[in-house]
């Protein structure tokens, strides 16, 4: 009789290659599933940052350069139909308004009558339980603070990014 050579796996060894991907490809599914997480919720976090980043640099012009400062009023800005004021500010270049859209968002509205109105969009993260604020010191002349409540990763929580400047400019 010939002996034939029988080439193959044995069960054994089957049932252990069996057991190793069972363990080994949940496991790197897993990592996989991490990374996305983690990469999605770095996006929201730098998309906060970016929002407070966006305010504070125009935030601390405005108020700075400011010859006179209107809490919840427009210095001649037009808004938006539905848009709330919270400050304005008539600055040596023209008029810039912060105001909340009815979207909602947090919007810088500067008015220039040669170019006409040019809107940044300040926040669009805003917190659905409170607006935005500014608040002054006596008659606007010295500090204002601007308060912006917005919505925390996935909608879930909240947090307020607050940002205080000097007047440079004021008239008493």
């Amino acid at each position: 009789m010939d002996r034939r050579t029988e080439e193959g796996v044995t069960l054994i060894e089957l049932l252990i290659a069996i057991t190793l991907v069972g363990v080994v490809v949940p496991a790197i599914a897993m990592t996989f599933i991490v990374g996305f997480r983690t990469f999605a919720e770095t996006g929201d976090r730098v998309s906060e940052s970016s929002n407070a980043e966006i305010a504070t640099a125009y935030w601390g012009a405005d108020v700075m350069n400011a010859t006179a400062v209107a809490p919840n009023a427009s210095l001649g800005c037009d808004l938006p139909e539905a848009a709330e004021p919270i400050v304005s500010f008539a600055t040596p270049e023209g008029r810039v308004t912060w105001y909340l859209s009815a979207s909602p968002s947090l919007v810088r509205r500067e008015c220039d009558a040669a170019a006409g109105p040019d809107d940044t969009t300040i926040s669009g993260t805003l917190s659905p339980s409170s607006d935005p604020g500014a608040s002054c010191s006596p008659d606007c002349t010295g500090t204002i603070t601007l308060t912006v409540p917005q919505a925390g990763l996935g909608g879930v929580g909240e947090f307020v990014t607050s940002l205080t400047a000097t007047r440079r400019n004021s008239d008493a």
